[in-house]
């Protein structure tokens, strides 16, 4: 395909259509564990020789359709930990982490607007981009940056282009994902030990934590329904 039709806007989801329609017949037709995001594919099984044999399936299927694999960016042999998306995978233990690369990324950039005290709309939108990305893989990394996306959707409505003195409440997220951005998350998440169910109206609030029951009506009346939850 040299040209798209209506532009480049579409190219990403035009690509997205013909790669997954790939995926869908090696794990239909083959029963292939595969998952897909634009050019990167990845592969997994139990069993190595059924593993090879997959690997080998994919890359036959995908030559024979006229794609040309970069062999030298491609890793063919089993692994029990790999790199896939800027994301380091342990499936063996379980976790998974961000790249070294990518902890020294968040690190340098983080410190930097703290050394500098101030933001910009543009290393605004560059950090939220970043942290958003990286609490997949960092444990409470989304509750984290709130305060920092506030921020960046404040700048874009006011349309402010001059930098800003970094609020207390933003240099407090910055500090902690220098601190914190080195965790691990789990990849599988051991089953609920607690159920916990809310609701609430302008009136009064309820909640019910396995087979306690609570509720309240006075002092918090006033707040809003997602906070009285």
């Amino acid at each position: 395909m040299t040209s798209i039709p209506f532009g480049l806007a579409t190219a990403p989801k035009a690509f997205s259509m013909l790669t997954n329609w790939v995926a869908q017949f090696l794990q239909n037709r083959h029963i292939i564990r595969i998952l897909v995001y634009l050019d990167d594919y990845l592969i997994a099984h139990q069993n190595e020789n059924v593993f090879r044999e997959h690997v080998k399936i994919t890359v036959e299927v995908l030559e024979s359709l006229g794609w040309q694999i970069n062999y030298e960016k491609s890793v063919l042999c089993p692994k029990k930990s790999l790199v896939n998306l800027g994301i380091q995978w342990q499936p063996w233990d379980n976790q998974k982490s961000l790249t070294a690369e990518e902890i020294v990324h968040i690190i340098g950039t983080v410190e930097s607007v703290l050394l500098q005290g101030q933001i910009t709309l543009k290393s605004a939108q560059k950090i939220v981009g970043l942290l958003n990305f990286a609490s997949f893989a960092v444990p409470r990394g989304r509750l984290n940056h709130r305060h920092l996306l506030l921020l960046k959707i404040s700048l874009e409505s006011k349309g402010q282009k001059k930098a800003l003195p970094l609020p207390q409440k933003v240099i407090d997220e910055l500090v902690w994902w220098r601190t914190n951005c080195e965790l691990t998350t789990p990849i599988h998440y051991p089953p609920p030990t607690n159920y916990l169910a809310t609701d609430a109206l302008g009136q009064a609030w309820g909640c019910q934590l396995n087979n306690v029951a609570l509720s309240g009506r006075k002092e918090e009346v006033t707040k809003y329904s997602n906070a009285l939850e």
